[in-house]
């Protein structure tokens, strides 16, 4: 699906996998079709996919870097609060810290101050109920 670019393939797996993979499989399918979907660039239908992803069963690691580039990707496209309610209120603080700091340190790397601004920095802090 990567080197096709035909993202709607895993998309069209998900139900038969569904009801064919035990729990921690699964998990690691939608992990895995989470991360592929959103270097392709479709941020909505990999955050959807990313919110069925159990963090209890995964590698913190693999998790936390897919949730990082969510919440990047979220703040280029304002979609900051749509992540804190369907996946950070979920999670333990500890996981949700961890990817929001490297969030910022991510943006502020790769980005201007005045690219910043636009993107509402101050909203996407502002947005989660810790900070």
């Amino acid at each position: 699906a990567r080197h096709s670019n035909e993202i709607n393939i895993l998309s069209d797996l998900i139900p038969i996998i569904e009801k064919n993979c035990d729990t921690e499989y699964l998990s690691h399918v939608y992990l895995q079709f989470s991360q592929i979907i959103l270097s392709s660039g479709n941020f909505e239908s990999s955050l959807s996919i990313f919110g069925k992803v159990n963090h209890e069963l995964e590698n913190v690691s693999a998790y936390t870097d897919c949730l990082t580039i969510l919440l990047t990707t979220g703040v280029k496209k304002n979609s900051i609060a749509l992540i804190n309610s369907t996946i950070l209120q979920m999670l333990p603080t500890d996981i949700s810290h961890n990817a929001i700091y490297r969030a910022i340190i991510e943006i502020s790397r790769n980005s201007s101050f005045d690219e910043i601004v636009p993107y509402g920095i101050l909203f996407f802090l502002s947005a989660l109920p810790f900070w």
